[in-house]
């Protein structure tokens, strides 16, 4: 995590808006709240991608861009093969969803700045999101309570 570029991008970048682009729960075999099967483990997905969407008044010189940034999460629930090996694991259920964020920024920012801020601040700005959804739908659905810590810089 480089803090001047996030710090340089933090200067010209506002957010503008943060929205539930997908979302789906998958039930794959009969799991439950109240049935977790012995040896469940929780797996957890993160992945970020970036979008520059066209400029806000595109006639005008240093006109406002804007960036969508789209977060992917998600967590499943899996049984391990005793083997180890995890190419072979069971799926019991899976809950995803992937949130949008749109930030509005001046022309001028380097293609640096605007992925390093990008990689951490729209994980920090999504991730309560993800933690209620997560959370909301899992109780809905009546699967088992994930685990959705606090979020920690991506590295």
């Amino acid at each position: 995590m480089d803090k001047q570029l996030i710090a340089e991008a933090a200067e010209k970048v506002e957010i503008v808006d943060i929205y539930l682009y997908s979302s789906a729960v998958n039930r794959h075999d009969e799991i439950h709240q109240d049935n977790i099967p012995e040896g469940m483990v929780q797996q957890d997905k993160l992945a970020v991608t970036v979008d520059l969407l066209e400029p806000v008044e595109p006639e005008e010189e240093n006109a406002d861009s804007l960036l969508r940034a789209r977060i992917d999460y998600g967590v499943r629930f899996v049984l391990l093969p005793e083997s180890g090996s995890e190419s072979s694991v069971h799926v019991l259920a899976e809950l995803t969803a992937c949130f949008a964020a749109t930030y509005r920024y001046r022309d001028g920012l380097s293609e640096a700045a605007i992925s390093e801020f990008m990689r951490y601040n729209a994980v920090h700005n999504t991730w309560p999101f993800w933690r209620e959804h997560a959370l909301r739908m899992s109780a809905e659905a009546r699967l088992p309570r994930p685990t959705i810590p606090l979020m920690k810089p991506v590295d």
